[in-house]
């Protein structure tokens, strides 16, 4: 419970009738004593606070870093359903030769986040969210496993190449792995192989075994099956890296991805113009790298919404790097532009965009990002970090000042006492006697 400032809280062990002379006889007293019986005197609002303070962040920071790791954490509901994550690697083969550059894609519930060139030697993400959350060691990760990857499918293919009849040709070859979160929220990992974009192998854990699939190299993938299970080792170990690693990746990108979907990114308005006729203009407000997807735009004139048959609306595009654009036009009388502007609503904000047309533009196109990233606010969490800080603060400036007196303050200690018995029982402040030592009183 708090108290008003000034506001006087009287121990149990004051005696009664205790006197509230503050005059400057008794302060300097005390301040000779260097020692304060607070059991015997009144309390006032800084005691109080330098005990209420401590008690206080004992239980506000771990509910803040509770509240704090709450809100970093993917809600059940938005985790729910099926995800997958799926891996794509393709190598191919000309003349019977295997070409050594190869190609890989890996893919989050179906959306592109990552791509990797062997001449390139390194993986690139092509999702915002993959760039923006995932760090350079997952990175690094990724682009480690994939060019292994690559490495034994080439070998893969070259094997086929031995195995096949008819030699010569341009032919692929496709590996595909992943793992998969059902709705019960268990785990399901797959692993497949195309020739030439026909279904060729699939491993089944159950059996650790290859199965042919119905295809026109259904021969040739026989032939490869009995190869496969003859060296079992590399199948169980491939299996255990995609049961295992993979599984566990899936569980951390969707946490990230999550997450990720809590911030938007706002998008940059800019406005063009093309003059049609001589006293007519078209007038095109372009909204550039946000995302969400979710987006509105319209003209207002005179700052009211233009009906929608005057306006032609694009569709949504990618802007590169998972963010979108998109365009909304109109036409008007040229000499009245001041009297136009666009307004964008995306994700609760609101921007304005007033019209020059000194210098027109046509359609951007590229990856550039969005120019703000605007996190959910999280004011609960933010506003009691500031004030146990601010507790804190005051806290261990009350307890600096109390040793410093202590300090200055020492002898005379005796003296003062019989000085006490001459004078009488007076009342202090706590400001006058702040680091007096109530077991020096207990007998």
């Amino acid at each position: 419970m708090f108290f008003p400032m000034g506001m006087e809280l009287t121990r149990p062990g004051c005696p009664p009738g205790f006197p509230k002379d503050r005059s400057r006889d008794s302060a300097a007293m005390w301040n000779t004593l260097g020692r304060t019986p607070l059991s015997l005197c009144p309390v006032e609002w800084p005691i109080f606070l330098s005990v209420a303070a401590p008690l206080l962040m004992v239980v506000m920071i771990p509910v803040c870093v509770y509240y704090y790791k709450k809100s970093k954490m993917p809600s059940a509901t938005k985790a729910s359903g099926a995800h997958s994550l799926h891996y794509s690697l393709t190598v191919r083969c000309q003349g019977g030769s295997v070409l050594s550059r190869f190609f890989a894609q890996g893919h989050l519930d179906d959306q592109p986040f990552l791509s990797y060139d062997s001449e390139r030697g390194s993986v690139e993400p092509c999702a915002l969210w993959a760039e923006t959350v995932l760090g350079p060691e997952t990175w690094d990760t990724e682009t480690q496993d994939l060019a292994e990857n690559g490495k034994n499918l080439r070998v893969t293919l070259a094997d086929i190449n031995f195995l096949k009849e008819e030699k010569g040709g341009s032919h692929s070859l496709q590996e595909s792995w992943g793992c998969e979160i059902r709705e019960d929220n268990r785990t399901r990992g797959f692993w497949n192989f195309y020739y030439d974009g026909e279904p060729f192998l699939s491993y089944h854990p159950e059996t650790r075994s290859w199965t042919v699939q119905p295809s026109p190299a259904q021969i040739l993938a026989m032939k490869v099956k009995n190869s496969l299970d003859a060296d079992g080792i590399q199948s169980k170990a491939q299996w255990a890296h995609v049961q295992g690693t993979v599984c566990g990746r899936l569980r951390r990108y969707l946490n990230s991805w999550i997450a990720f979907n809590e911030t938007t990114v706002s998008p940059k308005v800019n406005i063009t113009c093309d003059e049609v006729l001589e006293d007519t203009i078209i007038m095109t407000c372009w909204a550039l790298g946000f995302y969400p997807k979710n987006i509105f735009l319209t003209w207002l004139q005179d700052g009211k919404p233009l009906s929608q048959d005057t306006q032609k609306s694009g569709s949504i595009l990618s802007y590169g790097n998972g963010t979108y654009q998109t365009w909304v036009s109109t036409r008007i009388p040229q000499g009245q532009e001041q009297r136009f502007s666009c307004h964008v609503g995306h994700s609760g904000n609101h921007i304005n965009g007033t019209v020059s047309c000194s210098e027109p533009e046509g359609p951007i196109r590229g990856s550039q990002q969005g120019t703000a990233l605007l996190l959910r606010s999280r004011w609960p969490t933010i506003l009691a970090a500031v004030v146990g800080a601010v507790i804190i603060l005051f806290w261990l400036l009350w307890c600096k000042k109390r040793r410093t007196t202590s300090a200055a303050q020492g002898p005379g200690r005796e003296s003062a006492r019989s000085w006490i018995s001459s004078r009488g029982h007076q009342l202090i402040t706590v400001d006058q006697a702040q680091a007096y030592n109530p077991r020096d009183w207990a007998d």
